[in-house]
């Protein structure tokens, strides 16, 4: 079966930012989705596994987020929020190692939010702790997640700090796993 990536942009119209970082978004984004809501997601998954028939390895939405809710197009989820098990549905389109990045600020914050997220549907989430930022200017575009990312399954998060990673990788120096160069003694 086909592995499906979707990217899936909230409208911008819907969540008042006809200008601002979804609108850039969507512009640098070719072949995005634009979403309404949880409904129109869900159908818009289905819709797109049984056209090109395939499965979803990996999905991105793309929406305005906090420390503890994201959106789901103009619906903001956060813990325990009744919408949440709506997005069972999608379980059986998701291939068995399929991921789901969420593009929001901060979202990375509330790892039992992903974990829920997770465990409804059967993925690795991941997102990130810092502001996501958008950028297209003059030759420039791109999507850049500050913070750390965070990567959730529905049995536990773990957080990865970049700045950390790169400085043991710096401070350990050249060794085996950078090639063209060989470790002494």
């Amino acid at each position: 079966m086909k592995r499906l990536k979707l990217y899936f942009i909230a409208d911008p119209k819907v969540n008042d930012d006809p200008d601002g970082a979804l609108a850039i978004e969507a512009k640098i984004i070719k072949d995005h989705i634009v979403i309404k809501d949880i409904n129109d997601l869900i159908h818009r998954v289905i819709q797109n596994c049984v056209k090109r028939k395939g499965l979803v390895g990996a999905m991105v939405i793309a929406s305005h987020g906090n420390s503890y809710t994201f959106d789901i197009g103009s619906n903001t989820v956060g813990i325990g929020d009744l919408r949440l098990p709506t997005l069972s549905v999608l379980r059986p389109w998701f291939a068995p190692d399929a991921y789901l990045i969420i593009n929001a600020c901060e979202c990375g914050n509330s790892q039992e939010l992903l974990r829920q997220v997770a465990k409804i549907l059967g993925v690795t989430v991941v997102a990130y702790t810092g502001m996501v930022d958008v950028y297209k200017w003059l030759f420039y575009e791109g999507i850049v997640p500050r913070g750390n990312t965070v990567v959730c399954t529905a049995s536990g998060c773990r957080e990865i700090n970049h700045w950390e990673e790169a400085r043991k990788k710096m401070l350990s120096g050249p060794g085996d796993d950078m090639p063209g160069f060989a470790r002494d003694g």
